[in-house]
């Protein structure tokens, strides 16, 4: 595989055109813009992480052309040693001096074709050896200019995968401040709602409902765990979260989302009130707690470090049921 410089530049630029690309917005805008962004951002950081995998393979390719450079002068260097080794030998043999070290023993690739030492060799050396010499400074120049050229290949694919890296990094960052940006306004549009209906302040449910509901709004923002520890207080999982929430609310449930699911009975979608489970999918797969104009579940994405989240709406709710 090739490495383009052209594909290098394109990737050192690609943090620059994100910003010209998605201008900043204010918290303010109509709920509609933000999730326009939000789409946008969404799609440009699926974008952003292709990158990086790419970049990824290329690294690992360019880095295994350093790794078989290597191995050639590995080989290419025993070859060497032989034929300086035979060198020796023939000059040994031309002294008849026992013992003696030959004229050769400081000869290497780098002052092969310097030119006292292949004079000294000529004087005692036949056509053949000589041709061993040219061999010699041949071999090891070539495979120096294919070791570096390797090289300064997979340096280039590294530089640019870093760079794609924090372009990935930055266009994640966006992203969650704008969906922070939405479940912080659908909450206080929920709340103006219920607000304007009853000329007080909003409720959450009546009784156990209403404390369930209290706690679940009040662990937005935490990480996800499938642990032990999935109950809370510091992290959730999905039914984690459910079980808990209606604990606060002095209520026990099952401890799963399948379970939760079966054990109460169904309410028709359009008569959601706060308190309800509801799930996105299937009760085997995922679980959340209506709290009004919205639901709150922990999402299961791995080390999702805000998985606890608000979600406006019911276009994503396909079933739900009433804990009684």
């Amino acid at each position: 595989m090739t490495f383009r410089p052209t594909r290098i530049l394109a990737v050192l630029t690609f943090g620059l055109a994100l910003t010209l690309l998605l201008p900043g917005y204010a918290t303010g805008q109509p709920t509609t813009d933000i999730r326009a962004k939000a789409a946008q951002l969404e799609k440009d950081l699926n974008a952003a992480n292709q990158k990086v995998e790419t970049l990824g393979e290329q690294l690992q390719a360019a880095q295994a052309k350093v790794d078989e450079a290597e191995a050639r002068v590995k080989v290419a260097q025993d070859g060497i040693n032989h034929i300086k080794s035979m060198i020796n030998g023939r000059a040994a043999s031309i002294y008849k001096v026992a013992g003696a070290s030959g004229p050769f023993d400081a000869l290497n690739a780098q002052d092969a074709q310097d030119l006292t030492t292949r004079s000294k060799y000529s004087a005692v050396a036949n056509g053949n050896d000589e041709s061993l010499v040219e061999q010699l400074a041949a071999t090891r120049a070539e495979l120096d200019k294919s070791r570096a050229d390797a090289a300064a290949e997979r340096d280039s694919v590294a530089a640019a995968k870093a760079d794609a890296d924090s372009a990935a990094a930055e266009q994640q960052k966006l992203l969650d401040q704008v969906k922070g940006d939405i479940e912080a306004e659908m909450r206080s549009q929920t709340a103006s709602r219920a607000a304007a209906s009853t000329g007080g302040p909003p409720p959450i449910g009546n009784g156990g409902a209403g404390a369930a509901v209290a706690f679940a709004q009040a662990q937005v923002g935490k990480p996800y765990c499938n642990t032990g520890a999935r109950f809370g207080p510091d992290c959730f999982d999905c039914s984690g979260l459910t079980t808990s929430s209606w604990r606060a609310g002095g209520l026990s449930i099952p401890t799963t989302s399948g379970a939760q699911g079966s054990a109460f009975p169904h309410v028709d979608i359009g008569s959601l009130q706060p308190g309800d489970l509801i799930t996105t999918s299937s009760w085997a797969a995922h679980v959340g707690i209506w709290v009004g104009g919205g639901y709150v579940h922990a999402t299961s994405y791995s080390n999702n470090p805000n998985a606890v989240k608000f979600v406006g709406g019911t276009s994503s709710v396909v079933d739900a049921v009433r804990p009684n």
